[in-house]
């Protein structure tokens, strides 16, 4: 079941439920498919589709009215005999767990509460109404994802990082903790597998490439802080150029503010950064939280350098100290300038094809091997 499906722009976690979707289609499983009209899947005779309606509200939740907008046909799954029921995230796992559906499979694609603190904290808003308001809301939001782990058969998540931090939240002990299945993004996915790389050639052969590729929306992935490094790192006469792909609420500040820097550029919106991607030196990725970002295990598959905060479940895919820096401006601008000084390129590559060779796996045969387990 998902309503995101249906944004015309596509996210990885979209491109995750995709490939869940494909991969059991393609083992010859039935597959009872609730999503939009709009959601664009080739036709298998294993695959029955049921329309949902999307409704956008700028004063109530989406998944709220989603909810409401397609209760009568979410309770067609009452009536349905099934082993496993698959949704991605709390706020739509929250509305099949109101209609007493069981064996539910829920995959946590973000942490739910800390990528809201963050939003938070971007809408620069300190008023101590708002504050009791964010914290109210806090505590609804941690008691829904409570429930979710409790009522759903399974939980998987991302990484180890992330399986910690619910255990802690939620001070989960014995079955509930066993729940939580641990589930690493592998790097070759359909969508990568099947990119086909072309020739170009790099019109700005006396200048490092950077590029960084996220959601705009707040402050999650950090981009303010690579923006401010380059800043600092071009005005020491560094030829450095930034490209910048991706949309949200604060592309427009950030064009805005950067108008002026000539050796910063961006792009907005693609369907295929990959394409973008293959022109880099150097992928950064400065989110202050992530799960297990896709634009990482991309670069990797690419086998294009690239560098992560130490948060979330980062630290997992790249191991090496020499790949990871702190979440700060001035983290960021001393591992730049530091690459580029002793030209480290050929050195993070070696470890980019380490990294590599770990995380190319069939993750459709992983997930099946879990249900397997939980039964």
């Amino acid at each position: 079941y998902t309503a995101v499906a249906s944004t015309s722009k596509i996210t990885g976690g979209i491109r995750r439920f995709r490939e869940i979707l494909i991969g059991i289609l393609e083992r010859g499983d039935i597959v009872l498919l609730f999503a939009p009209q709009s959601y664009n899947v080739k036709n298998y005779p294993n695959l029955f589709r049921y329309n949902i309606k999307t409704f956008v509200s700028r004063i109530f939740p989406n998944s709220l009215m989603n909810f409401i907008f397609n209760l009568n046909t979410l309770r067609i799954i009452l009536n349905i005999k099934y082993d496993h029921l698959i949704v991605f995230e709390i706020n739509y796992a929250i509305q099949l767990i109101i209609l007493r559906l069981k064996n539910l499979i829920v995959f946590f694609r973000q942490d739910f509460l800390k990528c809201r603190e963050i939003g938070w904290l971007s809408s620069n808003s300190n008023s101590t109404i708002k504050k009791l308001w964010n914290s109210i809301i806090y505590y609804f939001l941690k008691k829904l994802e409570e429930i979710v782990i409790k009522r759903a058969k399974a939980i998987f998540v991302q990484s180890n990082f992330e399986k910690e931090i619910l255990i802690k939240r939620h001070n989960l002990t014995g079955v509930t903790k066993n729940k939580l299945k641990v589930l690493y993004n592998n790097i070759n996915p359909s969508w990568v597998k099947n990119f086909k790389c072309k020739e170009f050639e790099n019109q700005q052969k006396n200048q490092i490439q950077l590029h960084f590729i996220g959601s705009m929306d707040d402050g999650r992935k950090g981009l303010g802080l690579l923006l401010g490094a380059v800043e600092r790192l071009n005005r020491l006469n560094y030829s450095i150029q930034l490209t910048v792909i991706g949309s949200g609420k604060q592309l427009i500040k950030y064009k805005n503010y950067y108008k002026n820097e000539k050796n910063i550029k961006f792009l907005g919106y693609l369907s295929n950064p990959l394409e973008e991607m293959i022109r880099s030196d150097l992928i950064v990725v400065p989110s202050l939280a992530d799960s297990f970002p896709n634009t990482i295990l991309e670069a990797l598959y690419l086998e294009i350098p690239v560098i992560g905060s130490r948060v979330g479940g980062i630290p997992e895919i790249l191991k090496y100290e020499e790949l990871l820096f702190d979440p700060s401006e001035d983290a960021i601008f001393n591992k730049i300038k530091n690459i580029i000084n002793e030209n480290k390129f050929k050195h993070l590559k070696k470890m980019i094809l380490i990294r590599k060779e770990k995380l190319n796996f069939d993750w459709i045969e992983r997930i099946y091997r879990i249900l397997d387990l939980v039964g």
